[in-house]
């Protein structure tokens, strides 16, 4: 068995595994990092979804179109049998194979939007929001989107949590978009502050050192001691 022969083997066997793990964007980023990142204001959440709708939409068909020039290419080339013909046929059914991943995966995101899509408007009142509803929504959004920027850089010196990280714990505490959906934590403590220890603990478990999440723990019941 030769390499080129190996390696198409084992991409054979492995080919549906690729791609049902093909979408890299997952339903949780659709929700909160594309959608309820621009808080509660319907048309913005509504902007902002189509712009990636309309350009994966696009790209997806860019794709389709380009698979099916390959698939074209590979019937001509198993016709014609020139010289190389089955290289070429190789690597022009590698292209396939990508093309058929990438779009199984941008094909994933796509019915992610248009569930999204369909509960923005539903929240509308079964309206679809318009570009004149964007307009009149983008003096409080701005005027929110200040305020929270304001806290972020509050929050970023007395924490010492970067504005940045500040702002994707907000978007992963966030109420969700979709009715059922699990996409909802908690991260901060009951005033909004983070807890160190707790998150050093959860840390320190994750990493298997049983022994340090015991020391965090008398570390904490002391502290509560100390505050009674």
């Amino acid at each position: 068995m030769n390499q080129i022969e190996k390696y198409s083997n084992l991409f054979n066997e492995l080919k549906d595994q690729f791609t049902e793990m093909a979408q890299l964007k997952s339903q949780f980023d659709t929700e909160k990092f594309t959608v309820k990142k621009e808080g509660n204001f319907i048309a913005h959440q509504f902007h902002f979804l189509m712009r990636q709708y309309s350009l994966t939409l696009s790209e997806v068909k860019r794709m389709h179109i380009e698979l099916e020039r390959k698939n074209r290419e590979l019937a001509r080339i198993e016709d014609k049998q020139t010289e190389d013909w089955d290289l070429d046929a190789l690597e022009c059914q590698r292209n396939i194979d990508d093309l058929e991943m990438q779009i199984a995966g941008k094909t994933g995101n796509l019915n992610d939007f248009e569930v999204c899509r369909q509960q923005i408007i539903k929240n509308n009142g079964g309206s679809v929001p318009t570009i004149e509803d964007w307009n009149k929504e983008a003096p409080d959004y701005w005027v929110h989107q200040m305020k929270k920027k304001a806290m972020y850089q509050i929050k970023a010196r007395e924490t010492g949590l970067t504005e940045g990280v500040a702002e994707v714990i907000d978007w992963i505490e966030d109420a969700t978009l979709l009715p059922g959906s699990n996409n909802q934590r908690v991260m901060l403590n009951g005033v909004g502050g983070f807890d160190r220890l707790e998150w050093e603990k959860d840390m320190q478990s994750e990493l298997g050192f049983s022994d340090r999440v015991k020391n965090i723990e008398e570390v904490q019941r002391a502290t509560i001691k100390e505050t009674l």
